[in-house]
Protein backbone atom coordinates (compact mmCIF):
# COMPACT_ATOMS: atom_id res chain seq x y z
CA UNK A 1 0.00 0.00 0.00
CA UNK A 2 1.18 3.20 -0.82
CA UNK A 3 0.99 6.30 1.80
CA UNK A 4 1.20 10.31 1.80
CA UNK A 5 3.13 11.85 4.12
CA UNK A 6 1.90 15.11 5.58
CA UNK A 7 3.66 17.45 8.13
CA UNK A 8 2.24 19.66 11.33
CA UNK A 9 3.87 23.21 11.24
CA UNK A 10 5.47 21.92 14.82
CA UNK A 11 6.99 19.12 13.05
CA UNK A 12 8.42 21.41 10.25
CA UNK A 13 9.40 23.92 12.44
CA UNK A 14 11.42 21.91 15.20
CA UNK A 15 12.71 20.08 11.49
CA UNK A 16 14.05 23.24 10.64
CA UNK A 17 15.43 24.10 13.72
CA UNK A 18 17.36 20.66 13.97
CA UNK A 19 18.85 20.69 10.51
CA UNK A 20 20.48 23.70 11.49
CA UNK A 21 21.85 22.80 14.59
CA UNK A 22 22.53 18.83 14.55
CA UNK A 23 23.02 17.57 10.71
CA UNK A 24 23.49 14.32 12.36
CA UNK A 25 20.69 13.48 14.30
CA UNK A 26 18.53 15.31 10.95
CA UNK A 27 19.95 12.67 8.81
CA UNK A 28 19.02 9.92 11.27
CA UNK A 29 15.65 11.54 11.87
CA UNK A 30 14.63 11.58 7.67
CA UNK A 31 16.15 8.17 7.77
CA UNK A 32 13.70 6.94 10.04
CA UNK A 33 10.65 9.07 8.23
CA UNK A 34 11.83 6.77 5.44
CA UNK A 35 11.13 3.80 7.32
CA UNK A 36 8.10 4.75 8.29
CA UNK A 37 6.33 5.94 5.38
CA UNK A 38 7.75 1.64 3.57
CA UNK A 39 5.82 0.77 6.38
CA UNK A 40 3.98 2.52 9.13
CA UNK A 41 2.22 0.01 10.88
CA UNK A 42 5.15 -1.62 12.03
CA UNK A 43 5.97 0.64 14.55
CA UNK A 44 3.41 0.37 17.71
CA UNK A 45 0.40 2.42 18.75
CA UNK A 46 0.19 4.42 21.95
CA UNK A 47 -2.06 3.92 24.92
CA UNK A 48 -4.88 5.03 26.61
CA UNK A 49 -5.77 8.67 25.28
CA UNK A 50 -3.31 8.33 22.68
CA UNK A 51 -4.34 5.57 21.29
CA UNK A 52 -4.70 7.29 17.40
CA UNK A 53 -1.17 8.00 17.31
CA UNK A 54 1.92 5.39 16.75
CA UNK A 55 5.43 6.29 17.88
CA UNK A 56 8.68 5.02 16.37
CA UNK A 57 12.49 5.75 18.16
CA UNK A 58 15.51 6.97 16.59
CA UNK A 59 19.14 7.74 17.15
CA UNK A 60 18.64 5.51 20.98
CA UNK A 61 16.25 8.73 22.95
CA UNK A 62 14.41 10.20 20.52
CA UNK A 63 10.75 9.52 19.19
CA UNK A 64 9.00 10.23 16.20
CA UNK A 65 4.69 10.40 16.87
CA UNK A 66 2.36 10.31 13.94
CA UNK A 67 -1.04 9.32 13.24
CA UNK A 68 -2.48 7.13 10.29
CA UNK A 69 -5.57 8.80 8.21
CA UNK A 70 -6.38 6.54 5.37
CA UNK A 71 -3.55 6.44 3.36
CA UNK A 72 -1.79 9.14 4.66
CA UNK A 73 0.59 8.97 7.40
CA UNK A 74 0.55 12.72 9.27
CA UNK A 75 3.61 13.39 11.53
CA UNK A 76 2.64 14.88 14.86
CA UNK A 77 6.10 15.72 16.56
CA UNK A 78 9.16 14.40 17.20
CA UNK A 79 11.87 15.23 20.22
CA UNK A 80 13.33 13.75 23.08
CA UNK A 81 11.82 10.34 24.72
CA UNK A 82 11.74 12.15 28.15
CA UNK A 83 9.33 15.01 27.05
CA UNK A 84 6.81 12.78 26.06
CA UNK A 85 6.69 10.35 28.10
CA UNK A 86 7.33 12.03 31.85
CA UNK A 87 5.17 10.01 34.15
Amino acid sequence: MIYTDEYTATFVRKLKKLKRKDKRLFKILMKKVDTIIMNPLHFPMLHYNLREFRHAHFDKSFVIIYKIEGKKIKFMDFGHHDEFFRR
